[in-house]
């Protein structure tokens, strides 16, 4: 894929109402001209770390700039961006990283979100439906994600069921297909994730048999992961970036006012969308050993159900944040 390709893709959401007073001026010209450029997975405006100032700012302090490119709904486009050099960093899900690097992506784990995860991905079926269990599913058809959220919690509710993967009919649609596909009974189920679940369970009639954290395995973690060339090259500006997260995850969830705004302005979120939101504000920060072990886990889980084609090893593909000076 083109880096032109991956900036023009109809699936790029070019980010507005996002400026802000400039960085605090920075003596340290090591980094003078390099730009960390950030894409997210999500809806526009729902990274706390520029809807905040501070990423701009920690960087700004390494003489670099951060730039946030734009919003992706889906994971698979803002990694192709990656792949393709058209931008450094992204802000994604353990899963859809996971399988990015199965492929063909070269990028390194650079932080992770320490919120309890569970809540991010549900499968859902209409509220008529005669499906009551997920076994009930066996042989119907449910929407998903291919590589992301979506499709991670259909293998692991197969995984912890000992049943094989040939038994659901995963149907690999974007997330705004998904929606539309089950509004229209088009397939019997959908793995929702982030404002989908509260979108789906008010508006679409609908209701949740499996939730993520009533399955055993590894947690599906919100992630940043970086270009390995990036990381290499201008590791003080990659941990920059993750320090910022950080403080403005600190700063939101001190008072998420100003965030939730953005979110209900640029969005158009329901009362139960913003709540959602609210309740799974979480922080970025380094891998430590226990976020470490449960990347492994997540790993060694999907290797042995076939979603992930070979082994990795999770302190290989993790930024080395100590090492990487002030």
């Amino acid at each position: 894929m083109k880096i032109a390709a991956a900036l023009t893709t109809a699936s790029l959401v070019a980010v507005t109402g996002c400026s802000s007073p400039a960085p605090e001026a920075s003596t340290d010209t090591g980094n003078a001209g390099v730009v960390a450029r950030i894409v997210t997975v999500g809806s526009p405006g729902t990274s706390y770390g520029f809807v905040s100032d501070k990423v701009r700012e920690t960087v700004a302090k390494t003489g670099a700039t951060a730039e946030a490119t734009g919003y992706f709904p889906a994971t698979e486009p803002a990694l192709e961006a990656l792949n393709a050099g058209a931008a450094d960093i992204a802000e994604v899900a353990t899963s859809g990283a996971l399988s990015g690097l199965a492929g063909r992506g070269d990028y390194i784990f650079l932080g992770v979100n320490t919120k309890a995860p569970g809540t991010n991905t549900t499968i859902v079926v209409p509220n008529d439906s005669p499906v009551r269990t997920f076994e009930d599913l066996v042989g119907r058809s449910v929407a998903v994600t291919r590589g992301g959220a979506g499709e991670y919690i259909v293998d692991m509710a197969l995984a912890n069921r000992g049943l094989s993967a040939d038994k659901i009919n995963k149907v690999f649609l974007g997330p705004g297909d998904a929606a539309a596909a089950f509004t229209n009974g088009s397939v019997d189920a959908w793995a929702a994730f982030s404002t989908f679940i509260p979108s789906a369970l008010e508006r679409m009639n609908a209701r949740t048999i499996v939730k993520r954290e009533e399955l055993d395995g590894k947690y599906d973690y919100g992630v940043l992961v970086v270009r390995r060339e990036f990381a290499q090259q201008h590791p003080t500006v990659a941990k920059a970036v993750l320090d910022g997260y950080a403080a403005a995850s600190d700063e939101t969830r001190a008072d998420p006012t100003a965030w939730l705004e953005k979110q209900r302005s640029t969005n158009g979120f329901s009362p139960s969308q913003l709540k959602y939101l609210e309740e799974n504000l979480g922080r970025y920060e380094p891998y430590d050993a226990e976020t470490t072990a449960d990347l492994q886990s997540s790993i060694d889980a999907w290797v042995k159900i076939g979603t992930l084609q070979r082994p990795l090893v999770a302190s290989e593909i993790i930024f080395d944040y100590d090492a990487a000076g002030d």
